[in-house]
């Protein structure tokens, strides 16, 4: 292959990409077709394993054929739709549990954001009464106009919001510099999709996580308002300076802790404007649009929003009161995550490289990338030296508190890290582009492209890999199968009131909060079921679950699923519970059977009936 310059590619060059461009596309839409046609019927460990290889292979197909050509076409309409194919087969990986008719993802939280959305719907409670409501009343809005379904409705919402991650973080790179080459990088860098870190960024209903997709927008806004004019024809100063502050006053809805980032990334940008106007007059910096007034908006917003909640409270008392008495959580929790790694045959080192590596050259480009530029040591064009520079400062506090988080809670450190990678993919696409171009200097166009290319494929390969959990990081794919809901479901319907329940896994809570919604923003609707974990962890020799009724005094329900045993069995290697474990099950003493279907077992001890 070979297109060189701009605009020197021959027409038969040109016919032979858009003719693999079209084969791409049809590839894609086979693939899409294929997957609709073998549903998930039961629990999958692995969307990965549960598949069919073929469908990833003509995703894949489309993934390189779409890179490729991007990276070697010259600005074309032929480029542009590289990009959408692109763009498109990342979408469609995505949207995979909904192609194959999960019946939803998310064991934990979601579960209960689906109880939220639930109870929105049927006005117990209102929108405002919540910390961040926006994924509710989104989904409810989506269910509303497409009678998909709750469930469906709100696993929609995290492809909704996760396009519009990959359609403005290229568009950002493109806003910085005004190339068209930035504009592929950004592109191909949110292909990667660096913020899911899978620890407390995740592919599924998630506020936090919806919230850090949607801040891409922000970010958009941003830097176009700050450049903008009055004769602008695709929109002046006012427009782009209330759209921002709608979009931010938008996130707050969507999560209060990722519109404080982006409060901190305006004011960042504020600050240096200021102190550009004092000291530097005749820089471009001082030439820019001011954000103190959406700054100070955004934040009156955000103070009056969060503040006053108790959620907020508590949450602030309990980090800041570990990291006040040197309550070094975060230390403490990466030696456990390792010990844990290391009982099931992986390592911390071996998790960090699959699933940050790539991550960790953003970063380092990014750091790099500003170093370099706030010193004047690239001879680059000042327009996009002095964007770099505000999203490069904001880093410093943004780092920061990442710093402080992770100290006092580990999992607030990781929604911080997924933010931060917003803005590293931003500056980590801006500086791929002006590599690139320094290296078409030294080089030819093609051996510079290539190099380009064989770097972003790798990447590509080894992010797609792991845009979902699945043991290949020692994580199961938080698939909530029919047959589970429906077992809960009937087991909440008919159950003795009396009776509570315990578990080796996934208990019965988050599915009563999806059944039965809330009451309030706090109280479920359903009756108590007080889930008792029988933990591995503190078990004695006659107290585990191959002798689950002499572990409790009186009556108690234990409930068993596919996914625990394929988890503890498959991806633990029997670790904590053995297959013998779940197959005494059905022949212990003093256990009996309640309530079984392929996939969930009820079970209950004594006299649970009387």
């Amino acid at each position: 292959m070979s297109f060189r310059q701009a605009d020197d590619g021959s027409d038969g060059e040109d016919l032979v990409a858009t003719g693999l461009l079209a084969v791409g596309f049809f590839a894609l839409a086979g693939a899409i077709l294929y997957a609709r046609s073998v549903p998930a019927t039961g629990y999958e460990l692995s969307i990965y394993a549960g598949t069919p290889v073929v469908v990833w292979g003509a995703i894949g197909a489309a993934v390189l054929v779409a890179a490729v050509y991007a990276l070697f076409l010259p600005p074309s309409r032929t480029r542009l739709w590289a990009l959408v194919l692109g763009g498109s087969a990342v979408t469609t990986i995505v949207s995979m549990p909904l192609i194959r008719g999960y019946f939803f993802v998310g064991v934990g939280d979601s579960l209960s954001h689906l109880g939220w959305a639930r109870s929105i719907q049927r006005a117990s409670i209102l929108p405002q009464q919540m910390f961040y409501p926006s994924i509710h009343s989104l989904t409810d809005a989506i269910d509303i106009v497409t009678a998909m379904g709750l469930r469906r409705s709100m696993m929609l919402v995290v492809v909704v919001t996760l396009v519009a991650f990959l359609i403005f973080v290229p568009l950002t790179a493109r806003a910085m510099t005004g190339s068209s080459r930035a504009l592929v990088f950004g592109a191909l860098s949110a292909w990667l999709l660096l913020p899911i870190n899978h620890i407390a960024v995740h592919l599924m209903p998630h506020p936090s996580t919806q919230a850090i997709f949607i801040a891409t927008l922000a970010v958009y806004l941003l830097v176009r308002y700050v450049q903008s004019s009055s004769d602008d024809v695709s929109g002046g100063p006012f427009a782009f300076g209330a759209l921002f502050f709608l979009v931010g006053a938008g996130l707050v809805l969507y999560h209060p802790m990722q519109a404080l980032n982006l409060f901190i990334l305006c004011g960042t940008v504020g600050l240096i404007q200021f102190l550009a106007r004092r000291r530097a007059m005749d820089s471009i910096v001082a030439s820019h649009r001011p954000v103190y007034a959406q700054t100070g908006l955004l934040g009156l917003f955000l103070f009056a929003w969060m503040v006053p909640r108790e959620r907020f409270q508590g949450a602030f008392e309990g980090v800041y009161s570990d990291i006040l008495l040197g309550n070094l959580v975060g230390g403490e929790r990466a030696q456990t995550v390792s010990d844990g790694a290391v009982s099931v045959g992986a390592s911390l080192p071996e998790l960090f490289v699959k699933i940050f590596l790539v991550s960790t050259v953003y970063a380092a480009l990014t750091g790099l990338f500003f170093l370099l530029t706030s010193t004047g040591r690239l001879d680059d064009d000042v327009r996009s030296q002095s964007l770099v520079l505000y999203l490069g400062a904001a880093l410093v506090p943004l780092v920061g508190l990442f710093a402080v988080y992770f100290v006092g809670s580990p999992t607030l450190g990781y929604r911080q890290l997924g933010f931060i990678f917003v803005v590293a993919t931003i500056v980590g696409a801006v500086a791929l582009s002006k590599l690139v171009g320094g290296l078409q200097s030294r080089l030819t166009f093609d051996s510079a492209r290539s190099v380009a290319a064989v770097a972003m494929v790798v990447m590509l390969a080894m992010s797609m890999v792991v845009i979902f959990p699945s043991p290949y990081i020692v994580k199961t794919t938080q698939h909530v199968s029919e047959q589970q809901y429906s077992g809960f479901e009937t087991t909440f319907e008919h159950r003795n009131e009396e009776v509570f329940f315990s578990s080796a896994g996934v208990g019965p809570e988050r599915f009563s909060d999806a059944v039965y919604g809330f009451e309030n923003v706090t109280e479920p609707v359903g009756v108590p079921v007080a889930d008792a974990q029988i933990d591995p962890a503190n078990r004695t020799t006659d107290s585990d679950l191959s002798n689950v009724s002499g572990q409790f005094e009186g009556p108690r329900y234990f409930v068993t699923t596919d996914m625990d045993s394929q988890r503890e069995v498959l991806l633990y290697n029997e670790k904590a519970y053995t297959r013998a474990d779940y197959e005494s099950l059905p022949t212990q003493r003093q256990l009996n059977l309640v309530q079984s279907n392929s996939e969930y077992t009820l079970y209950v001890t004594r006299d649970g009936f009387a």
